[in-house]
């Protein structure tokens, strides 16, 4: 119930203000029978301000993929939206309050809520590019961290120091390696994969040191082609 209460508390303090808006709008005006389009377009627009707010607060907290910078760049476009409406329409309700203007009413509103909602697609779209960018870059990270962890744990399975020093020096360069790979280079990164099994393998039937030299090299050599193919199609873009 905490957790609730603490995950949604943006929600309910929103839900509270315009609970607290609703009476002072129905209490202050001394006679709401001469209230015209005005005042109720006001007071109309303001309180779907504030649902929209609360909507979005919800949707982004269910939402996985966001994340905290995004979720704050998602929350930018209504939190604009309901400050502007609500200074407009607390004009519109003070000043307006007995006056007929139809146009005057709407047009501005809903000029305001089609900008809102176009910020809004923008915005989102933009956000959900970023953590997507941001789950590819975690997978990546993930991988090169596997290899190197896999790598460092054959590094206590040998005794002799020659390959000790050649695991060590594959290890990092496993571990500095750019982790963000691209198309052309996932036919090379899986040769790799393959290189470390192939070691692991020697290591375990306790192949002799030239064989376990050779595998670290060709595993060496293949991240080394792994590497300069990355770079030259980062430096083609």
């Amino acid at each position: 119930m905490k957790d609730m209460l603490k995950k949604y508390a943006s929600t309910l303090i929103i839900a509270l203000v315009m609970v607290i808006f609703i009476v002072c709008a129905l209490v202050i005006p001394e006679d709401l029978s001469q209230a015209n389009v005005m005042f109720w377009a006001g007071f109309g627009f303001i309180l779907f301000a504030f649902v929209a707010f609360g909507a979005v607060t919800v949707v982004s907290k269910r939402d996985e993929r966001m994340l905290v910078s995004s979720t704050l760049l998602v929350y930018s476009v209504p939190v604009i939206y309901l400050v502007v409406t609500f200074i407009l329409n607390i004009c519109y309700m003070t000043f307006g309050y007995s006056a007929d203007n139809k146009v005057a009413a709407f047009l501005p509103n809903v000029i305001i809520l089609i900008l809102a909602v176009i910020g809004m697609v923008v915005v989102y779209k933009s956000a959900s590019h970023v953590s997507a960018t941001d789950k590819k870059i975690e997978e990546k990270v993930k991988v090169v961290k596997l290899n190197t962890l896999k790598v460092n744990t054959l590094i206590y399975k040998v005794t002799d120091p020659d390959v000790k020093r050649s695991l060590t020096k594959l290890k990092d360069a496993a571990q500095y390696s750019d982790p963000m790979g691209v198309p052309a280079t996932a036919e090379i990164e899986a040769q790799f994969e393959q290189c470390l099994q192939v070691l692991e393998d020697l290591i375990a039937s306790g192949a002799d040191k030239e064989n376990l030299l050779q595998a670290i090299h060709d595993a060496d050599s293949t991240l080394k082609i792994r590497n300069e193919l990355l770079k030259a199609n980062k430096e083609r873009y």
